[in-house]
């Protein structure tokens, strides 16, 4: 007669001899983390070019007025309005003003601040001119000899350009940034304007005029 057995599978061990799989799940986590970690390495440092040209004196003080920074603002606005636009810029003195945050009770102050600037030899200038521009973004990659004699970058929200003005070999290369307010073509060339709207005596004008120069 014929025999027949019957050979039951044995159990596998395939699962048994599988690698766990959580070192390689980590080890691909940190090569991810070490690729993010050269991507958002800083390749470069930013400072302001008013900040870094004028270095570390200190600016002499004659009060700042009422809401000076808006008061500021409101003047600048308005001075782009009169320097480059077609439209009359009396008519936007209430609502440069609400803008800045300013009452419309100073109205009239504005209006004489302007009228004051337009009645300027170097307004005149202004008018005469084929090509006015204001508020121009500038953007510069400082000279390495501006990082080996700056002695007070502002390194509250770049760390590198401490390093940078210290002159260590690790230190990364600087963009300047800023803003122009306004810029003007003539025969000779471009002109370059910086508005400062602080209310001082007559006496300070020299000195503040001084202060400011090396940022222009």
């Amino acid at each position: 007669s014929a025999s027949a057995s019957i050979v039951e599978d044995a159990p596998s061990n395939e699962a048994n001899d599988a690698q766990d799989p959580a070192p390689q799940h980590d080890t691909a986590v940190q090569a991810i983390a070490a690729r993010w970690g050269q991507v958002l390495k800083p390749s470069y440092a930013t400072a302001a070019v008013k900040h870094w040209a004028m270095g570390a004196g200190l600016k002499p003080v004659y009060g700042e007025g009422k809401q000076a920074a808006a008061w500021g603002t409101a003047l600048h606005r308005l001075l782009e309005l009169a320097a480059t636009s077609e439209t009359p810029w009396r008519a936007a003195v209430p609502t440069v003003l609400a803008e800045a945050g300013l009452d419309d009770s100073r109205a009239a102050e504005a209006v004489a601040a302007i009228e004051t600037v337009e009645q300027s030899d170097l307004w005149r200038r202004i008018q005469a001119s084929p090509r006015r521009l204001a508020e121009v973004p500038l953007v510069a990659l400082a000279p390495e000899s501006m990082a080996d004699t700056a002695t007070s970058p502002p390194a509250e929200d770049t760390p590198q350009v401490s390093a940078l003005a210290t002159g260590q070999s690790d230190a990364l290369p600087l963009v300047l940034r800023g803003v122009i307010d306004l810029a003007f073509r003539e025969e000779s060339g471009w002109v370059i304007v910086d508005y400062k709207t602080e209310e001082i005596p007559a006496e300070a004008v020299q000195v503040l005029t001084d202060y400011y120069r090396p940022q222009v």
